[in-house]
């Protein structure tokens, strides 16, 4: 899409850079992205739910706790 296009913006839908995902992934991938649609891209982020819980084999910390993890995470992509 981002080959095809010149200004359509691209982005994500919400991605969980904690449990699913580390964040240093979700940033390699993001920059990438952004690199190849020449700053289009806007990545979507969120501190996730436990309707899946059962795909990581126990539950999920506590929506207070998945908070925390993200404000780490996010820093920690913005770093990267």
């Amino acid at each position: 899409v981002a080959q095809a296009t010149e200004r359509l913006p691209l982005m994500t839908y919400v991605t969980c850079p904690t449990v699913r995902y580390h964040p240093a992934v979700v940033a390699q991938k993001a920059a990438t992205v952004q690199l190849l649609s020449q700053g289009r891209f806007r990545l979507g982020l969120g501190s996730g739910e436990n309707l899946n819980e059962h795909v990581v084999g126990h539950g999920w910390p506590t929506a207070p706790v998945r908070v925390e993890m993200l404000e780490e995470a996010v820093g920690i992509i913005r770093a990267l």
